[in-house]
């Protein structure tokens, strides 16, 4: 069980990420194919594509992130990454002291045990590995996918935002997912870990949506890091490796006027009410386009209370960007590349 203690100004410094995070969804996506028994669903299918033909140089990476146990925290920027390069920087910035400790902690089979070791005399040759490793496995396992990552997380996201906004950090937190419970000024999450606590201590808390996180929220393993909590986000089911043939027959129905008005309201993330308004259509017909939307491919849809808050997909934004000739007119970009 893991426990976080906000105090009343924690509350206020609630956050969310700028974006889904290339290396937390690095780290994590690596657990997945280092655990063919829990991946599941699109994960899994994800995943069979992934280790048919894992390159030799993604190899060492993962046996830093283990499925089980221990996986190194600097793996991760602390205070998070928007893009792959800067965000290796950062991992390769990290103190040779902590990189040592935390390379001590990781359980390594023996024939990644001289590699490990020499990873954590900090020597340049090594680090150059460790960049060239995380390159090769992101560029494999990850690149191919932004899209889709960046899709469901800016769903999550939308969600997430619209809860803070109109219920508040206290509901949000309760709400963020089954395992998470909201007591007094602590947030609990059953993880099926030993009890452990994080006093915020005015930091605040930075809510970090992800694709690969799972079923179980994360976080870092040191308390004295900038206290972050991933959470799973909700795999639809166009995210999956296939989509339903019938995709084809509602994109042909978008080419209607009133979708297509639809789809311009959908230019940044909104509820059904705010989608009938935004239309001028009553909240079922409102809720009847974002379906086809939907089926298309072209929105997400993330229930959030008593809301449900549509979001465009990356496909959906480049549509609209292609009908408003040009993406500086939509005001959605496609998603930077990791």
């Amino acid at each position: 069980m893991l426990r976080i203690h906000f105090t009343a100004d924690d509350l206020g410094r609630v956050r969310l990420a700028a974006g889904a995070d290339p290396l937390w969804e690095t780290r994590l996506s690596a657990r997945v194919v280092n655990d063919p028994e829990g991946a599941r669903g699109a994960l899994g299918q994800w995943r069979s594509e992934v280790v048919r033909d894992l390159p030799r140089q993604a190899l060492p990476y993962l046996h830093l992130t283990p499925s089980r146990g221990y996986s190194p925290d600097f793996l991760v920027p602390e205070t998070g990454s928007v893009d792959l390069a800067s965000g290796i920087q950062a991992v390769l910035g990290t103190p040779a002291g902590r990189m040592a400790a935390e390379l001590a902690r990781l359980d390594v089979a023996s024939p990644l045990s001289g590699w490990v070791h020499y990873l954590a005399s900090g020597a340049p040759r090594a680090l150059q590995g460790l960049r060239a490793t995380i390159t090769a496995y992101h560029r494999h396992a990850v690149a191919p996918v932004w899209d889709r990552v960046w899709s469901a997380v800016e769903a999550d996201r939308a969600a997430h935002a619209h809860g803070l906004v109109t219920e508040g950090a206290r509901d949000t937190l309760a709400a963020l997912h089954p395992r998470i419970t909201w007591s007094g000024h602590t947030l609990r999450i059953d993880d099926g870990r030993h009890d452990r606590d994080i006093h915020l201590a005015g930091r605040g808390l930075r809510l970090v949506p992800s694709y690969f996180c799972g079923d179980v929220p994360v976080t870092f393993e040191d308390p004295g890091l900038t206290p972050a909590l991933v959470l799973p986000v909700v795999h639809s089911p166009y995210e999956a490796a296939s989509r339903d043939e019938s995709a084809g027959a509602a994109l042909a129905l978008l080419l209607g006027r009133t979708r297509a008005a639809a789809l311009r309201a959908l230019a940044t993330p909104v509820t059904t009410g705010a989608l009938a308004r935004r239309t001028s259509a009553s909240p079922a017909s409102a809720s009847q386009h974002a379906a086809v939307l939907r089926q298309a491919g072209l929105v997400v849809s993330r229930r959030d209370g008593r809301y449900v808050v549509h979001t465009l997909t990356t496909l959906g934004a480049r549509l609209l960007a292609a009908a408003e000739r040009g993406e500086a007119a939509t005001g959605r970009q496609r998603p930077p590349k990791p």
